[in-house]
């Protein structure tokens, strides 16, 4: 296989799993995005492994084809922000972060109001 027909083989790959993550996202599947990032990682991995066409030698079909693929990973990642943001907040609202005083504050500087000496140590 050449270079060429190899690298748009392994670009097909990557198409496929931005595919599949684009589904993931959707339906808030993290086992599926999780897979589908890992079969990513594997394709991209497989590209640095071949030669590269040069400018030269790539169409402008491939060009498009390359800028599509660049433009999709960037939403995806913009989706995958906003989703990290979304479970941030759900968490948050579950799980509120814990204050700098105590449960029932101090009282006039004197300590904790209300812990008797058992609950001191």
């Amino acid at each position: 296989m050449t270079n060429r027909l190899a690298f748009e083989a392994l670009l097909s790959g990557v198409e496929a799993q931005l595919d599949a993550i684009a589904q993931a996202l959707g339906g808030q599947d993290p086992d599926q995005l999780e897979a589908s990032s890992q079969a990513l990682r594997d394709v991209t991995l497989q590209l640095t492994r071949i030669a590269l066409p040069t400018a030269q030698d790539r169409s402008p079909e491939l060009n498009q084809r390359m800028q599509a693929i660049s433009a999709r990973l960037a939403v995806l990642r913009e989706s995958l922000q906003r989703l990290a943001v979304h479970a941030e907040r759900a968490v948050t609202t579950l799980l509120p972060r814990a204050g700098d005083g105590a449960t029932y504050g101090k009282s006039l500087g004197r300590g904790p109001a209300g812990l008797t000496k058992a609950y001191k140590s």
